[in-house]
């Protein structure tokens, strides 16, 4: 009897053990499945940024040139440069880059026959001696202006009734929308009057900003400049055709290729004056996280924003008051080419993009050009193509959702979580 007792507790031991051992076995098993397919995503997620990394090895910009045409100005492609830049390529590898432009520009504008990529080349199969002969030059020039062009700015942005307009005090901008609100309110649309609930902009200040808004639409038409609204200023207008209740000052956007037209053009820090339209430059090179060079409105060196003058972000800012300006930054168009020299895209950089991405993208060129029109501060600007998709590349999926709220308790503005 004694006997088949542990018997029978020798078979349940057994019997456990067993089971113990299929248990333990199955989680290793189930460890070893998910190290597998770590270290699968970790070898495919490396592949991806090499690849990555790969194909944005080095950037090569191009500038691009006004050209008058029926009264109205529009950018095309300098060939000149282009020519210069490409032309000591073999035939293959320029083909590549004419096929990377033909691609981008039908996008943009869905204008490029077959017969037009074939034009171009011609224009880099001339020997290296001749291939910057004035005539040459002239022809291959005539099909750049006409298909390798990105429009221009819209007219309505230079009509009188625009640049002359007056100021609104009574505007849209006194009525917070109920996005802006917390707690939110009962009923969608307009809450009630700012002044009575959270600070926003004064109305001198906006005057302000009008003002000097009004004096660079005739400056950059004057000097055949290419601009358009950008960050929080195309946020505001897009969320609300206006600026956005907490800012406090205008961005917009210029081409790389004019950098030289506003630094010529730039207001020396000595000659500085309140109440005069003044347009400043950056001292050196775009600074990511404001570590860079600054110089005040003295014309001294400072490590901080002291005055209007000593910021090293954009390129510029232009300003009437030292308390509104408009910050002008630049964006390059440029082609990305991989390590052998392949170019792989064509498209823009936006120098202020660092801050947000950490790195040089180039983006297409189809969300920019051709610009069309919105409205900020009662007045028609020029804006992107495709703003919404541009907002996304910046601030997320999100960009609609407002960053700061109005506590209709404390009366402050507070951060969304």
């Amino acid at each position: 009897m004694h006997c088949e007792h542990e018997r029978e507790w020798v078979v349940r031991l057994t019997f456990c053990l067993i089971i113990s051992t299929i248990f333990t076995l199955g989680v290793y098993l189930r460890q070893l499945d998910s190290n597998i397919i770590n270290i699968e995503e970790t070898e495919r997620i490396q592949k991806k940024r090499k690849a990555t990394q790969l194909n944005v090895t080095k950037m090569h910009r191009v500038n691009f040139l006004p050209t008058e045409e029926n009264g109205s100005v529009y950018w095309h492609l300098n060939s000149t440069e282009l020519i210069r830049t490409l032309g000591y390529l073999n035939a293959t590898r320029i083909k590549q880059f004419l096929q990377v432009l033909a691609r981008e520009f039908r996008l943009v504008f869905g204008r490029m026959n077959q017969s037009v990529p074939k034009a171009i080349e011609h224009c880099f199969q001339t020997g290296t001696k001749e291939i910057l002969v004035t005539e040459h030059l002239r022809r291959c020039d005539n099909v750049f202006r006409h298909y390798l062009n990105i429009g221009s700015v819209p007219e309505a942005v230079f009509d009188t009734k625009n640049v002359k307009s007056l100021f609104k005090e009574n505007s849209d901008f006194l009525l917070l929308k109920s996005a802006y609100i917390y707690p939110p309110p009962a009923k969608s649309g307009h809450f009630e009057p700012l002044a009575a609930l959270c600070p926003t902009l004064s109305t001198e200040r906006r005057r302000s900003l009008h003002k000097t808004l009004q004096r660079w639409i005739r400056f950059a038409k004057q000097n055949r400049i290419m601009w358009w609204i950008c960050y929080g200023s195309l946020l505001g207008s897009v969320r609300d055709g206006d600026m956005i209740p907490y800012d406090t000052d205008v961005d917009i956007m210029v081409l790389g290729s004019d950098e030289n037209k506003l630094r010529k053009a730039a207001t020396k820090r000595e000659k500085v004056v309140e109440n005069q339209f003044n347009l400043v430059t950056r001292p050196d090179e775009h600074c990511i996280f404001d570590n860079g060079s600054r110089t005040n409105c003295n014309g001294e060196a400072t490590k901080e924003q002291a005055d209007v003058c000593s910021f090293c972000g954009p390129l510029a800012r232009a300003f009437y008051s030292y308390g509104e300006h408009i910050d002008i930054y630049l964006t390059h168009l440029q082609f990305a080419t991989d390590m052998e020299g392949r170019p792989v895209k064509f498209g823009y950089f936006d120098e202020g993009m660092q801050e947000y991405t950490y790195a040089q993208n180039v983006s297409d060129l189809v969300y920019l050009f051709p610009l069309k029109t919105c409205r900020i501060l009662g007045l028609t600007v020029p804006c992107p193509q495709q703003p919404r998709k541009v907002l996304e590349l910046v601030y997320g999926r999100r960009f609609m959702d407002p960053t700061f709220v109005c506590n209709t308790t404390s009366y402050q503005w507070v951060r969304w979580e």
